[in-house]
């Protein structure tokens, strides 16, 4: 992981580089994917200052305080992490969506949005924060909007064709979890919660299975996790295991840069990130 303020000199040739940024309601986390497999991604977390007067304003500072982000990039992405989005029918239409945004489906400052379609039965509505998007817009010329869940989903579908078709994803990130459900390639269930401590993490996840009808103990039913590198006695995985009997970890994306311990502690959707267009 990068420290200290991201300078302008801190790559050459940023033109050949692109840059990623994921956006929650706490974290601007930054990724920088070099354009050779010989290097390695580099990535910084910045947590948002809470004395400032608004998110939007303490997303501006960062942006403006590491000169780097403010370079040309070959591109630039945002990976939109929020809990205000729909799972909603395939045969929805754009129009459909954009009418439910403007009837006021989500608070008045979550009028912009992303749409995509990470499974075969369904769309994802994801509403992001106007005035944040606008910055973004403004600041990034080319930038190019994508759904936190709707890249795990993606993901999840596509890279567990091993595991029973009856299956489940649980990450966490911090204090906050997302869930999945799905069989086979179709996607039943998404959502996110936010913990105190790993075992109310694990409930959540057994109660979201029995919701779908996933026995935990059922061998025709799976949980994909990531595996956690400080897992111990009391990790949300050790609590999982006396109750699921298939517990297999989520495949590590086949990345085409250099890795090391750093790029483990990456944020899961920064990394996939390149392999999920």
């Amino acid at each position: 992981m990068i420290e200290g303020k991201l300078e302008k000199d801190f790559i050459t040739q940023p033109e050949l580089w692109r840059l990623a940024l994921m956006v929650s309601d706490r974290e601007l986390s930054v990724a920088l994917y070099p354009p050779v497999a010989r290097e390695e991604i580099l990535w910084r977390n910045f947590t948002l200052d809470r004395d400032t007067p608004d998110r939007l304003k303490a997303i501006e500072d960062i942006v403006y305080d590491n000169p780097l982000l403010l370079c040309d990039f070959k591109r630039v992405d945002c990976i939109v992490d929020s809990k205000e989005f729909m799972l909603l029918p395939e045969t929805v239409t754009d129009d459909d969506m954009n009418l439910f945004l403007s009837s006021g489906g989500f608070d008045d400052d979550l009028s912009s949005s992303v749409i995509s379609s990470p499974a075969e039965n369904t769309r994802l509505l994801q509403a992001m924060d106007t005035k944040v998007c606008s910055f973004l817009k403004r600041t990034f010329y080319n930038i190019t909007f994508r759904s936190k869940v709707s890249l795990l989903a993606s993901y999840f579908i596509s890279s567990t064709d091993n595991m029973p078709a009856r299956k489940a994803l649980a990450l966490t990130n911090g204090d906050r979890l997302t869930f999945l459900g799905a069989e086979g390639h179709r996607l039943l269930a998404a959502n996110e919660f936010e913990f105190r401590r790993p075992a109310d993490a694990a409930y959540y996840i057994l109660a979201s299975m029995k919701q779908l009808g996933m026995e935990p103990d059922d061998p025709e039913v799976a949980l994909a996790v990531r595996r956690d590198i400080n897992d111990d006695e009391n990790s949300i995985n050790a609590l999982l295991k006396p109750y699921v009997r298939n517990i297999m970890t989520i495949p590590f994306p086949m990345l085409r840069y250099r890795a090391s311990r750093s790029t483990l502690l990456i944020p899961f959707p920064l990394l996939l990130l390149p392999i999920c267009e």
